[in-house]
């Protein structure tokens, strides 16, 4: 049933007052207990529909790559390639940027080596504002399309493997712009140096 904005607005409210009148009067070890089981429910929940997005595009047969000419912000990033390398290269060179696994728990297992920091621009549809300062250029092509969610810096002190994982969210596509790839990790012979793979596919 789908009902009025109003309606819906009273009915939140009325749930959230209620669910903070039951939280205040529950001592701390109750409240970490039913904190932890929304938690649990949540990434039950969350899972069964990366299932349904994964199923509703081809399941384990779906495309791993995609032609970045479909896609006309990558060509605008890569038409401010060069503004970007600076920008990343500022950085890195006068921010103290955090290790992945520090901005986004629980993936301790793929930066076990601390190898792997990060520069976030946006996060979950909310710009970070206090890093666009730092990367003006790089920031103006994000705000400019409001279909990115997630935008960083991805800063690898190679050499870095990170372990095969799965994403909580099947629901978006991943865009890399390499800015800065040391010579020795260009193609030797038939064996990349760097590479991305997804499932049995590399690029």
């Amino acid at each position: 049933r789908v009902y009025p904005m109003g309606r819906c607005l009273v009915a939140s409210t009325a749930l959230l007052a209620i669910v903070l009148a039951v939280f205040m009067s529950m001592d701390y070890s109750t409240l970490g207990r039913m904190m932890r089981a929304v938690e649990k429910f949540a990434y039950q929940e969350f899972r069964k529909l990366n299932e349904h997005i994964k199923d509703m595009h081809g399941g384990e047969e779906r495309q791993r790559f995609f032609d970045r000419n479909d896609f006309p912000l990558v060509k605008d990033f890569e038409s401010h390639y060069l503004d970007i390398r600076r920008e990343v290269i500022d950085v890195m060179q006068n921010v103290q940027t955090p290790q992945f696994d520090e901005v986004v728990l629980g993936q301790d297992v793929l930066n076990e080596d601390h190898k792997w920091s990060v520069f976030q621009l946006r996060v979950y549809n909310r710009d970070l504002e206090f890093n666009h300062v730092l990367a003006p250029i790089t920031a103006g092509l994000v705000r400019k399309y409001s279909e990115i969610s997630y935008a960083m810096f991805s800063i690898l002190d190679g050499p870095k493997y990170i372990p095969p994982h799965e994403g909580l969210y099947s629901g978006v596509l991943r865009v890399h712009l390499p800015l800065i790839v040391p010579q020795e990790c260009k193609p030797a012979g038939t064996k990349p140096q760097c590479y991305i793979q997804v499932m049995n596919e590399t690029a």
